[in-house]
């Protein structure tokens, strides 16, 4: 851009201090520099104002967050003893048990609120939960969970997959759970089983796992075992027996079993 120096009337550069011509000072570059720095982008105030509100609420929700996920509100006082007295006893019970997830109920409430909170384990692939209640150990859950796992094993694994057998099997424990003890109790076992046999004797392996379980559930206390059979015919079969049952022979175990 060319201005005219208003001296010697010649063209010279707009941003010149000086006439290149006269050496006239060029009155016109203050005014020019002035309004050049004058238009320079300033920050929109407005959007600097929710910069600082949104960063102040991104902070205000991440301190509630972590105060949470800690147990730090004043409510949580129970949550926090409970936490303290399960991580205790399970580093003195279970010392290479991991913590799987953490469930604290009575933190969700006001302070009078007396729910267990419960935070599940997993030791030697068997998960467990240790739970508390008014800063005090209420269940502990491995011996339960291992129970379950280890007649897995006994019936689903060694029994029933060796043969070729397709079976749902469910076991349902009948205990007090709100005692600390080595489980040593009663054991309930469900087998239904869908056959394309006729009679329950023509399925023929019930006999062979009651003989089965009559060996490897000597360890418990008592149990009771019920199973049931569906046959192509549509028809349904069962029998219920506990460890006090005895059978003298095949034929008599077949006999037992009821329609319906």
């Amino acid at each position: 851009m060319k201005i005219i120096c208003k001296n010697c009337k010649k063209e010279i550069e707009a941003g010149s201090s000086f006439c290149t011509y006269c050496g006239t000072k060029n009155s016109s570059c203050d005014t020019e520099c002035a309004v050049s720095t004058a238009s320079r982008p300033r920050i929109n105030r407005t959007l600097r104002l929710i910069f600082i509100i949104t960063g102040a609420i991104l902070a205000f929700v991440t301190l509630i967050f972590v105060l949470n996920a800690n147990l730090l509100f004043p409510w949580q006082r129970g949550a926090r003893k409970n936490k303290q007295v399960i991580l205790e006893y399970a580093a003195e019970h279970y010392p290479d048990a991991q913590v799987i997830e953490e469930h604290y109920n009575s933190a969700k409430i006001l302070i009078w609120n007396t729910l267990g909170d419960a935070i599940v384990f997993k030791l030697n692939d068997v998960e467990f939960n240790i739970s508390a209640e008014a800063g005090k150990i209420l269940i502990d859950g491995f011996p339960k969970a291992r129970a379950c796992a280890q007649f897995d094993k006994i019936i689903q694994d060694n029994f029933l997959e060796p043969r070729g057998i397709s079976a749902m099997t469910d076991y349902i424990f009948v205990d007090n759970y709100y005692e600390i003890y080595p489980y040593t109790g009663s054991l309930d076992v469900g087998i239904k089983s869908v056959d394309h046999g006729s009679t329950p004797r023509e399925v023929g392996w019930f006999y062979d796992f009651y003989k089965y379980w009559k060996k490897e559930g000597a360890f418990l206390t008592s149990y009771s075992v019920h199973l049931y059979i569906i046959t192509d015919h549509k028809s349904m079969y069962h029998l219920d027996y506990d460890s006090n049952s005895e059978f003298p022979n095949e034929s008599a175990f077949y006999s037992a079993f009821v329609p319906g």
